[in-house]
C-alpha cells in the first residue's frame, strides 16, 4: 500500500502534486461535477475534496491501488452498485476512439466513533481538509497522549485495563467444576458474553472454566488474583497470579474494582479525571474511519448505570458519499483512468492520518 503517515510532531504541510482543474463537466445525463481534478500517476490524496451542493470528481491513472484505500474516509471493500451485468458509463472514461467504456459502480462512506464521545462536539461539518486543522487535532491528540503519560495515570489505566482482561479471560483453566451464579450475577454475566461475541465478531471461544475470580492477600500481604476452583490439594489447574501484588498495577484500586468498593472506586476515577482526563468516566476522543482494522475500540467506560462496558464504535450519520468508477478490466488498458466522485458535506472533524 502506499499510505503514508503523519508523525504527531509534523509542523509543516505535505506536498501534493498539483492536479489540472476543469469546472462544471458533465459526466453522466444526470450528474455535472462542479469540479473536476485530474491528479499524475502515484498521488495519495487522504482528504479528497468534496461539496455539500453538489459533486466533486478526482481522476486517476490506474495504479495497483484504487485511490480510495488511502482515503481517511474510506470503508474497506467496496459495497453495493451494479454488477458486470449492468455496467454504468460516464462521459469522461473514454476509449482510444472516443467511445465510453463499461465500468463497475461501487459506494462508500464515511467515518465510526465510540458512542462514549461527545457527538455533538464531532459535529464539525468540512467538505476540505485544511493542512492547518489537522495540524490542530494533531497537537491536542498530542497533549491528550502526554497527559495520559504521567506516572500516576499509566498506573491508573494500567490496573483498570487489568482488571478488565481478568474479566474478560476469566480462569482460562479446564471446566471440569460448576459454577453457581445468583440470579444477578447471572444477568450481569449475560451483558458482559455478549459484549464478549461483539467484539469477537460472533467466533466462539474455547470452553474454560467460568469460575469466579477473587482478590486475596498471602501471609506476607502480597496481593494476588485466584480462582474459588483452585485448591492446593486438588486442582491445581485454575488461575492464581500474583503480579497483582508485584508493584506493576495500584492495589487499593484493585482491590475496590474487585469488591465492588463505590465509593473508593469514585475516588480513584475522578482523580484520574480531573488530573489527566482519564479512565471509564472520561470523555472519549475516538474517531476512525470505517476501514479501521478493529470492529471495537476496547477502552472501558462506564455506562449509565456506573458497570464497566466494552463500547463499539458506532457509524456516525455522514452525508458524504464516494462513487468509484473503475473501467472493466479488460477495457482497462483502452481506459487507464478511474473516477472518484465526492458529494456531500462531513458533519464531523476531520480523522487524523494513520499512525501505523
Amino acid at each position: 500500500s502506499a499510505t503514508r503517515t503523519l508523525p504527531m510532531s509534523a509542523h509543516t504541510a505535505p506536498s501534493l502534486p498539483t492536479p489540472q482543474l476543469v469546472c462544471d463537466v458533465q459526466i453522466t445525463s444526470k450528474t455535472t461535477l462542479e469540479k473536476l481534478y485530474t491528479w499524475p500517476a502515484g498521488t495519495v490524496l487522504e482528504y479528497p475534496e468534496t461539496s455539500a451542493t453538489g459533486s466533486i470528481g478526482h481522476l486517476f491513472p490506474i495504479s495497483t491501488f484504487t485511490p480510495t484505500r488511502n482515503m481517511m474516509y474510506s470503508t474497506g471493500d467496496p459495497k453495493g452498485g451494479p454488477g458486470k451485468k449492468h455496467p454504468v458509463y460516464v462521459d469522461i472514461l473514454l476509449d482510444d476512439n472516443g467511445q465510453k467504456v463499461p465500468c463497475k459502480l461501487s459506494f462508500k462512506t464515511c467515518i465510526r466513533a465510540c458512542p462514549y464521545a461527545d457527538l455533538e462536539d464531532l459535529r464539525a461539518p468540512h467538505t476540505t481538509a485544511s493542512w492547518e486543522e489537522i495540524a490542530r487535532r494533531l497537537a491536542l491528540e498530542q497533549k491528550q497522549q502526554d497527559d495520559h503519560l504521567s506516572t500516576n495515570a499509566i498506573l491508573f489505566r494500567k490496573t483498570l485495563s487489568y482488571f478488565v482482561a481478568l474479566q474478560r479471560q476469566g480462569c482460562g483453566g479446564p471446566p471440569h467444576e460448576e459454577t453457581v451464579y445468583s440470579a444477578s450475577e447471572l444477568d450481569e454475566r449475560d451483558e458482559w458474553i455478549a459484549q464478549q461475541e461483539q467484539i469477537r465478531r460472533g467466533h466462539s471461544p474455547r470452553p474454560t472454566c467460568n469460575g469466579r475470580l477473587f482478590f486475596r492477600y498471602d501471609g506476607q500481604g502480597r496481593a494476588f488474583v485466584v480462582c474459588e476452583h483452585r485448591n492446593r490439594k486438588g486442582n491445581l489447574d485454575h488461575l492464581i497470579d500474583f503480579t497483582a501484588g508485584s508493584g506493576l498495577y495500584n492495589t487499593e484500586y484493585l482491590e475496590a474494582l474487585f469488591f465492588n468498593d463505590t465509593d473508593m472506586i469514585a475516588e480513584f476515577e475522578e482523580q484520574g479525571l480531573a488530573v489527566a482526563n482519564t479512565g471509564p468516566s472520561s470523555i472519549c476522543t475516538t474517531v476512525a474511519n470505517c476501514s479501521t482494522i478493529k470492529v471495537d475500540r476496547v477502552n472501558e467506560h462506564r455506562d449509565a448505570d456506573g458497570k464497566i462496558v466494552l463500547a463499539a464504535l458506532t457509524r456516525l450519520k455522514c452525508k458524504c458519499k464516494f462513487l468509484l468508477y473503475e473501467p472493466h478490466p479488460e477495457y482497462a488498458k483502452q481506459c487507464p483512468w478511474v473516477l472518484l466522485v465526492c458529494h456531500g458535506d462531513h458533519p464531523h472533524p476531520i480523522p487524523l492520518p494513520t499512525k501505523t
